[in-house]
């Protein structure tokens, strides 16, 4: 796609710059000059919708995610379509996991708890009826606040198509199903692990669907039961993403453990005599 948008405003945003684009559709970073606020806006071309005959369905499937929300799922905030193309915004996310996988592997302890957030947010997506065909770092998120976030959920199947982390069987021009994206996860899981591997990875990237597990929950429960170790981790800069991503997750785990010790310290003092 070209940058003819540039200046265009769309849903309030004036699209500022180009940050993201494939062959079939383009990111760009908005922004309301009213409220002040930043977001991302996704373009793709209604020609390259009509020339793949998916117009239709992705376009359904976009609108169906106006609708749906989960804490680990990047929200679509804004629909829109025109004569020459259709618009999604959702906010703007600073920092991918495929940034973050250039400074190395992350440690196990990292790697179980963006495992968990994902697979959450997978198995409530496929409980629904979708299914996301597109888990891979680049759709992956973590924002200011440590909230590990999915994004592309229902429209990645068709504006990219050609995802590395895909299983076996749309390699082979299947659709898949839910268990495609079991496969796409252990696939993630590997790579963050600096391309170890372990017997729970080993099932969610088996070859044959069936032989894999059948949801990403209980991938999720056997990689946290398990005992991993990641490959050489490269070296990081004090300020790189990696350090981020690290630090963010640190911080969720921190947040819970002291809200636990919090509620446990509350409960005594309540049950104590008076």
């Amino acid at each position: 796609m070209s940058s003819t948008l540039i200046g265009k405003t769309v849903c309030g945003y004036k699209l500022n710059e180009i940050i993201g684009e494939s062959k079939l559709s383009a990111v760009y970073k908005g922004h309301d000059k009213k409220s002040g606020r930043d977001a991302a806006i996704k373009v793709v071309a209604q020609s390259a919708l009509d020339e793949s005959g998916i117009r239709s369905r992705f376009i359904s499937t976009a609108r169906a995610r106006l609708n749906m929300q989960h804490p680990a799922l990047l929200p679509i905030e804004h629909f829109k379509e025109d004569e020459n193309f259709v618009y999604l915004v959702m906010p703007l996310m600073q920092e991918s996991l495929a940034a973050a996988l250039t400074h190395g592997a992350f440690s196990p302890e990292e790697i179980k708890r963006v495992v968990a957030v994902i697979a959450e947010a997978l198995d409530f997506m496929h409980t629904q009826g979708f299914v996301h065909r597109g888990v891979k770092p680049g759709n992956i998120f973590v924002d200011p606040e440590g909230n590990i976030l999915l994004a592309d959920f229902g429209v990645a199947k068709w504006i990219d198509p050609e995802n590395q982390y895909a299983g076996p069987e749309q390699g082979r021009g299947e659709s898949g199903d839910h268990r495609s994206d079991i496969y796409s996860l252990g696939a993630l899981t590997q790579q963050m692990l600096g391309n170890a591997s372990s017997p729970a990875i080993s099932k969610a990237i088996a070859p044959n669907a069936d032989d894999r597990y059948q949801s990403a929950g209980e991938f999720a429960r056997a990689l946290a039961n398990s005992t991993i170790q990641s490959g050489a981790r490269g070296a990081a800069s004090p300020t790189s993403t990696r350090l981020v991503w690290g630090l963010l997750i640190t911080g969720l785990v921190l947040a819970c453990m002291f809200a636990s010790a919090a509620v446990a310290v509350s409960y005594f003092v309540l049950q104590s005599p008076k």
